[in-house]
């Protein structure tokens, strides 16, 4: 019967409008909610796997069954997201993240496919555990493979060789940043020194400089700063040897590069230095202070250099130019 009236077609027209919005509301369900957030689209669905395609990068997820309770989940059907893939030494190394039903995302996790087995090496436990996607990408560090994870906050180092996660590299704990989602933001990496250093920036807080030697406990260094504020400033990080001795690393934003959508936010820093390795010095009595928070920053940074007979001379590091004074320019410190 073909409708004629008026209401007739519109009460066709209804049903099947709502028939196209369950069908397509049904279909989303499959995709992740930070995917459809940010714009991501399905290029490809099956009853087993999705293919994404964001940021010129092609996202696996892979349907796996999985018997063990994961975080006091009862669920047995997850989903791992694959953000880094590598094959070497005859195993497929994986690194992602399960993402759950509820589609909030599991910790960090690496899995080793060697044979027809997976192994999983889950990231050390954190109390405020960045539970998104990250961005992966596939480095060497000492002759070895990678996998350099970029969370929003923090990042983490994977040892493929030795199937290890590194504990969350997070600059500024001791820190408050502002109550925003943009602060602390990570970006501008560089590693130095034989990668056994990593640099970076963070949004409302600077330059920072991490210690990598020890992945079981990267340890940040003591900064210096002219200014509270990054605008492309020296930092001085200071780091102590094991004899007693400090040495200093010096480092800067590249102005040249500067965030689109983050005003005063560069995203890449200046190879890094040594301003000295081993010097013998005597830091003041009075506690640091992180330039971030220090309310008066000065231009020059004074400390006393341990001579023999127990003579100390100063020993003065320009801020500002990122650079140590020397001779007649040490004359107004000398008592």
């Amino acid at each position: 019967m073909i409708p004629k009236s008026p209401y007739e077609i519109s009460g066709i027209l209804t049903l099947l409008f709502l028939f196209c919005v369950h069908q397509l509301s049904y279909a989303l369900q499959d995709i992740p909610h930070d995917m459809l957030k940010l714009g991501h689209s399905p290029v490809m669905r099956s009853h087993d796997s999705i293919r994404f395609c964001a940021d010129d990068e092609r996202l696996l997820y892979k349907q796996n069954e999985l018997t063990f309770d994961r975080a006091n989940r009862r669920d047995t059907t997850e989903l791992f997201s694959v953000e880094g893939e590598h094959t070497g030494q005859g195993k497929t190394y994986q690194v992602g993240r399960v993402l759950f039903p509820d589609f909030t995302y599991g910790p960090l996790t690496l899995r080793v496919i060697e044979a027809g087995t997976i192994a999983e090496v889950i990231a050390p436990i954190d109390e405020n555990p960045d539970l998104e996607m990250s961005h992966t990408r596939l480095i060497e560090l000492r002759g070895r493979p990678f996998f350099f994870v970029i969370d929003r906050y923090a990042v983490y180092l994977v040892d493929l060789e030795n199937e290890k996660i590194s504990a969350k590299i997070e600059p500024g704990l001791g820190v408050e940043y502002g109550d925003d989602s943009i602060s602390g933001t990570v970006s501008g990496f560089q590693f130095f020194d034989q990668d056994n250093y990593l640099l970076g920036i963070a949004v409302g807080y600077g330059l920072f400089c991490f210690n990598i030697t020890d992945l079981d406990q990267p340890k940040e260094l003591l900064r210096y700063s002219s200014l509270f504020y990054d605008r492309g400033q020296p930092y001085l990080f200071l780091e102590k040897n094991l004899d007693g001795s400090y040495r200093g690393i010096v480092s800067k934003s590249d102005t040249r590069k500067k965030a689109r959508y983050i005003s005063n936010f560069y995203t890449a820093t200046e190879k890094a230095t040594y301003l000295f390795k081993d010097a013998q010095i005597i830091l003041p009595n009075e506690p640091y202070i992180d330039p971030v928070v220090d309310e008066t920053p000065r231009p020059f940074l004074l400390f006393y250099e341990k001579k023999k007979n127990d003579k100390k001379v100063p020993f003065v590091i320009d801020l500002k130019k990122g650079k140590l004074l020397r001779g007649k320019a040490l004359s107004c410190f000398s008592h």
